[in-house]
């Protein structure tokens, strides 16, 4: 089998999570002015930046005057059927054939992913981890409007639902900015 059968079949199911749930924790819808195929370059190195992202991270437990520092980490997996990848090199060159898939539609285009956030904190020098918050999220890119939904599947929503979309939404807007295209506006924000 050669090397462009590899990156032709996953392209089918590539993008989409066969077991997307009917009920979401989260909304956001985005009305914009750019070519479904430019936002959804925006979208894939927005997530591509995402990816192993590291912040500092403020958490209200009650050791938490013995912590030395507090950080979370995402990381990013682009789903494939029934399951998800993650955001490395041969991912991202799976991105840019769906991108070729894209440009030939300009009809909408349907994206999930995975986000998770790691979050750990150093005790004495020493590197502790916390539970994880696992999202799914859903993007639906149409010439208008951008959907984005939300599903936690695992976590105590360490980082609030709201906060999480919000922190994407701005992440998307820096990447549309530098590029100088015209912003957008909310239409709708909901979480649980």
């Amino acid at each position: 089998m050669d090397s462009t059968s590899n990156l032709t079949k996953p392209v089918s199911t590539f993008g989409k999570f066969d077991n997307f749930p009917d009920y979401i924790h989260g909304q956001l819808k985005i009305g914009h002015r750019t070519s479904i195929l430019k936002m959804y370059q925006i979208i894939v190195l927005t997530l591509n930046k995402l990816n192993n992202f590291t912040t500092k991270l403020e958490l209200s437990d009650a050791d938490h005057a013995k912590r030395q520092e507090e950080l979370m980490v995402y990381e990013v997996g682009i789903a494939d059927g029934s399951y998800f990848q993650f955001l490395d090199h041969e991912t991202m060159t799976k991105l840019n054939a769906y991108n070729q898939l894209v440009k030939t539609q300009q009809v909408s285009v349907l994206l999930d992913v995975l986000v998770v956030i790691s979050y750990h904190y150093y005790r004495n020098d020493k590197k502790i981890a916390l539970n994880s918050d696992h999202n799914i999220l859903r993007f639906v890119i149409t010439s208008r409007v951008l959907n984005i939904y939300l599903y936690n599947a695992k976590g105590i929503r360490r980082l609030p639902l709201d906060q999480f979309l919000q922190r994407l939404f701005d992440k998307i807007l820096e990447e549309m900015k530098r590029q100088h295209l015209k912003t957008f506006t909310i239409e709708a924000f909901n979480t649980l």
